[in-house]
């Protein structure tokens, strides 16, 4: 299944707040749980923005990649 991730780090820098959000997708396994699709997402994280170790989480969110087939987008 393939899976929508989001997360967002906030840290303390200069005087003032330094954020960062990422979205990704990936396929996942049977089993795999939100605590894993953090770990992966903050390792993606810190491998590409490796400033933002020690921030905090501020908003993570792993679902379903896919709309409900009565909410599908209408190709124009």
């Amino acid at each position: 299944m393939e899976m929508l991730v989001i997360l967002t780090l906030a840290k303390p820098a200069h005087g003032g707040l330094r954020q960062l959000t990422l979205t990704r997708t990936m396929t996942v396994a049977p089993g795999t749980t939100r605590a894993d699709l953090l770990g992966w997402m903050l390792d993606q994280c810190l491998a590409e923005h490796p400033q933002m170790q020690g921030g905090n989480i501020v908003f993570f969110c792993a679902e379903a990649n896919h709309l409900p087939s009565q909410l599908k987008a209408v190709k124009s």
